[in-house]
């Protein structure tokens, strides 16, 4: 069976990422795209060999030849996109953050689960094969009981005019919405699921916004955020994680250029 596509807010990331994926994909076509303008939207189409462009959100989801979408627009428009699409009776992958609220996020839930579509939030570093294998080791135990664990990330993000990443009332909370759910999701996946929460924020002025909450997670292990906006206009991107063990250590690097992956095998780090 091929699921046809459609993709709604055909941006950058999808044009980068999402759409060279679906267009390559087993099972998969890439049938229609959505931007606000028709001339951009027919160029993205050109681009990728889809068959239909719109620039209309509900001409696309009353396309019947349309089994599935992918939501990349701003994220204030999730939530009623992602509802408008279940009851169209197309299946969704959400971009992350989700929605702007919890109580959206269930509004999502109810909707799918109503119209008997599958909803799924774009958090593509479950499958990256490196943090599966640890996963599978932190289960077993083979390298010692997690102790604690900490993830990192920093990306360059400017600020700039148009820059809706920048403003709460489209990104829904900055820079923890935008990046720094990556760092939760990885970790619960590592982990499992979070007990208790505590936070702290420093906004030193003239200085990047850092967050570190220790999350509790399950059997007693702690994990740490952090995660920073950079202001330099110079690229960056330094996603980190490391979890410490009674017997040994895992750490992961990951970029576009570069991948490592170790494990140590002697005395705990901590």
């Amino acid at each position: 069976m091929t699921v046809r596509w459609g993709i709604i807010g055909a941006g950058d990331i999808a044009r980068k990422q999402t759409a060279p994926a679906i267009r390559d994909a087993n099972g998969a076509e890439l049938l229609a795209v959505h931007r606000q303008s028709m001339d951009a939207a027919q160029a993205f189409a050109d681009e990728f060999g889809a068959a239909k462009a719109y620039d209309d959100v509900d001409a696309l989801l009353a396309d019947p030849d349309v089994d599935a979408v992918y939501i990349s627009t701003p994220v204030y428009l999730h939530a009623s996109q992602t509802i408008a699409a279940a009851r169209a009776g197309k299946h969704v992958l959400v971009e992350k953050p989700m929605a702007m609220s919890s109580a959206e996020c269930r509004q999502m839930i109810d909707a799918c689960a109503t119209h008997g579509v599958e909803l799924m939030v774009c958090y593509y570093q479950r499958f990256n094969a490196r943090h599966q294998k640890v996963r599978e080791l932190v289960s077993a135990g083979d390298i010692g009981r997690v102790i604690t664990a900490t993830a990192s990330m920093t990306t360059q993000n400017p600020p700039r005019a148009g820059a809706w990443r920048h403003d709460p009332a489209l990104g829904g909370g900055g820079v923890v919405m935008d990046m720094g759910v990556h760092c939760f999701d990885t970790l619960r996946f590592i982990l499992g699921e979070v007990k208790s929460v505590t936070a702290l924020v420093d906004t030193s002025p003239g200085t990047p916004r850092w967050m570190t909450p220790p999350h509790c997670c399950s059997s007693s292990r702690v994990a740490r955020m952090a995660w920073l906006w950079w202001p330099s206009r110079r690229r960056m991107w330094i996603p980190t994680w490391h979890i410490f063990l009674t017997f040994g250590a895992q750490e992961g690097r990951y970029g576009p250029r570069r991948c490592s992956q170790r494990i140590q095998q002697d005395h705990c780090a901590c």
